[in-house]
């Protein structure tokens, strides 16, 4: 009975390190097909000729776990970077862009980025699902401990991310768990044209046709400030 213990340990123990290795091995071979399609597609010409000039710097929030892959999220970073938007913020409900995925994402485009919007490389911003609140929680803690007067300017001054997307689309199903924008403060987002889409045609590609729809959208917004 002992030896069929051992035995039984050592299959279950072997199978999981098998699964484990396995399962790596799939998410290399995802990340080298991803690099494939961003090289190939970042090299050819940008076919965005009549993106909004006002439009600087695009925000994603996905709110779906089927778009979490980095097929769909290099697309979103190759169109951006393809139609000269040199300024990026990404985030999820779940944290597994910044946590998981960010890194790779930088290593798949790499030198290719160099090569896009005149040369200069667009700046990717990666958020955690509850950034905003950590930031406010933290600039308060700083402040709570100097002589600076608590003023809307100070709070700006240490928040990590206080700039203000142009524009910010939520991927996912309309709204029924409650807020899922909490990964930007209230200041960042204060002049922000929102835009929510249930979903793409494809849950690995965001197509041209539909990324420029997207610039769309924001061409049709009349944004006013002050009064």
């Amino acid at each position: 009975m002992l030896v069929l213990r051992q035995m039984a340990h050592i299959v279950y123990w072997s199978a999981l390190f098998v699964l484990v290795h396995l399962c790596e091995f799939i998410a290399k071979i995802r990340i080298f097909s991803a690099s494939i399609f961003c090289g190939q597609t970042l090299s050819g010409s940008s076919p965005y000729k009549t993106q909004p000039k006002a439009l600087q710097h695009f925000a994603f929030h996905l709110d779906d776990k089927r778009y979490l892959n980095y097929e769909f999220v290099c697309s979103l970073v190759r169109h951006c970077a393809e139609a000269g938007i040199g300024r990026m913020t990404l985030s999820d409900s779940w944290s597994q862009l910044k946590n998981k995925m960010a890194k790779n994402v930088d290593k798949i485009f790499g030198d290719e980025w160099a090569r896009t919007t005149n040369g200069q490389k667009p700046q990717i911003v990666w958020l955690d699902s509850d950034e905003g609140r950590t930031e406010i929680v933290r600039a308060c803690k700083k402040l709570s401990m100097s002589e600076v007067q608590v003023t809307a300017e100070s709070v700006l001054g240490l928040l990590a991310h206080p700039e203000e997307p142009d524009f910010l689309v939520r991927v996912g199903p309309p709204f029924w768990q409650g807020p899922t924008l909490a990964a930007h403060t209230p200041m960042a987002i204060r002049t922000t044209e929102f835009h929510s889409v249930d979903g793409f045609a494809s849950d690995r590609l965001l197509s041209d046709r539909e990324f420029v729809s997207l610039l769309d959208v924001f061409s049709q917004r009349s944004r006013r400030f002050g009064a």
